[in-house]
């Protein structure tokens, strides 16, 4: 008989107390049936990952409402008749806080669209206290594949932003590895869509 051991991820504390593992198959590590608690679906990766369209398809399938943290940001530059988002970093983050506040107030399962790379532990610590539990899906992809995204997404920024926002996930890949329970990678690529509206429909049940 062949044992497979899997590495077991950081489960939300109301994963633990009935957790049902299934095989490390196509990059799905883990899930778990969510008891009566609403739900948030992280994703984690780099810019032209391929995140937003992954929120919007998840969206279609299961009727969850998206939490566009590229909305908000645009939404505070217009606001704010600034171009240059750094200019009013602050103003975006409390825009941010205030509408994502919101929605954890209203109790009802939703997706967040925007990669959580540098913040990720202050997100999950948020989704907890307000009594939610949550999926982290990672784009774990290599340079290339996030560099030929970029073509066919039609993104403009220069190399030097792509290799920043790559680094950044590597670092949250580094610390944080453990807490996805689906990884995307160049293999799996092709059927990113599949995986995570299986692994969603299982933590829905």
């Amino acid at each position: 008989m062949i044992l497979c051991l899997l590495k077991r991820p950081n489960w939300p504390p109301s994963a633990l107390a009935n957790p049902a593992v299934i095989p490390a198959k196509a990059g799905i590590q883990a899930s778990y049936n969510i008891s009566m608690k609403p739900l948030v679906i992280f994703m984690a990766g780099s810019t032209a990952a391929g995140k937003t369209q992954m929120a919007h398809y998840l969206s279609e399938e299961f009727s969850l409402p998206i939490f566009s943290t590229d909305s908000i940001r645009y939404d505070t530059k217009v606001d704010k008749d600034e171009i240059n988002i750094n200019e009013i970093v602050e103003d975006f983050h409390a825009a941010r806080k205030t509408r994502g506040d919101a929605m954890f107030e209203r109790g009802k399962s939703f997706i967040c669209d925007g990669s959580v790379d540098r913040d990720w532990d202050d997100r999950k610590k948020a989704a907890e206290e307000a009594g939610f539990d949550w999926l982290l899906i990672d784009f774990d992809l290599s340079r290339e594949r996030i560099m030929k995204n970029r073509k066919l997404f039609d993104r403009i920024e220069n190399d030097e932003l792509f290799d920043r926002w790559i680094a950044e996930h590597q670092k949250f890949h580094e610390t944080s590895d453990q807490d996805a329970q689906l990884h995307i990678t160049d293999d799996n690529y092709g059927h990113r869509y599949q995986l995570a509206e299986k692994l969603v429909k299982k933590a829905l049940k």
